[in-house]
């Protein structure tokens, strides 16, 4: 009877055992679509579009290794994460329209680890963390707050005029207790961490919900994880359908476009008696 100890040396020696070492960190340039390792899988090469195959987040380290980039989008609770060019690290909660997976030319070795394959030219090798729980949609209406829609920054302007709070702690509801406070009707969360307020929406605005766009909503809140707060020069806007609580001076200063005395509520009741 052969030993515990031969049997795996035997087993080993055909190819029936792989070494933990060897697919731990997804080594060898034969990787294929599907494999996986302990929480990550990969999902294959795809091609680079412009406005980038995984559109939020990314950093570039010449000693990239694959776990080091799949680490980096894990702890920004990023489900995707693409490495490219041998260096570079993108992150996505979907693969942006019209790349798509089955591309070839994912042959460049990571710059921390030349056993394994970060990507190409213009390739990424995208990894799934099957781990990661689905970041839920954005709100329909937080408190008296609807939400409108994700749109895209205006190239020379702004959707909303007025940075109101930057905070890395930022969630919808910080952001529109902001803009309510500030009696502004319009709130809208971008970078994941900033909060715009208006009076008005800027006209025209492209709508980016729509997944064939190539720049999305995507970035998680920093002080929610499980919400999304725009993206990269995309902004996610609530309007507030409360009534309007300005005073009646405010109002006419802002129509006449002039300072005028603030006059309180409690003068603009008894004036209406």
């Amino acid at each position: 009877m052969l030993s515990i100890t031969s049997t795996f040396a035997l087993l080993t020696s055909l190819g029936a055992v792989t070494l933990a070492s060897a697919q731990t960190n997804f080594e060898g340039a034969n990787l294929q679509p599907n494999t996986k390792v302990g929480d990550y899988q990969y999902l294959g090469c795809a091609n680079e579009v412009p406005g980038r195959t995984l559109t939020a987040i990314s950093f570039s380290n010449d000693s990239m290794k694959i776990e080091d980039c799949q680490a980096y989008c894990t702890k920004n609770n990023y489900r995707l994460s693409g490495v490219e060019y041998g260096q570079e690290c993108y992150c996505g909660r979907f693969i942006a329209i019209p790349a798509a997976l089955g591309a070839y030319q994912c042959n460049m070795g990571c710059g921390g680890n030349k056993k394994q394959i970060c990507g190409g030219s213009n390739r990424v090798s995208i990894f799934n963390n099957t781990n990661i729980n689905a970041v839920a949609a954005a709100p329909k209406l937080t408190g008296t707050w609807q939400y409108q829609s994700c749109f895209m920054e205006p190239q020379n302007s702004r959707a909303l005029d007025i940075l109101i709070k930057a905070d890395d702690n930022m969630t919808i509801e910080m952001c529109t207790q902001a803009c309510g406070d500030a009696k502004y009707p319009y709130a809208g969360v971008e970078y994941g961490r900033e909060c715009y307020c208006g009076a008005t929406q800027s006209p025209n605005l492209q709508d980016a919900s729509d997944p064939t766009c190539s720049m999305q909503c995507d970035f998680p809140c920093g002080g929610n994880a499980q919400q999304i707060c725009g993206g990269r020069l995309t902004i996610g806007i609530y309007k507030n359908t409360a009534k309007s609580k300005m005073s009646r001076a405010a109002v006419m200063g802002a129509r006449k476009g002039r300072f005028v005395k603030v006059v309180k509520e409690s003068e603009v009741a008894a004036e209406g008696q």
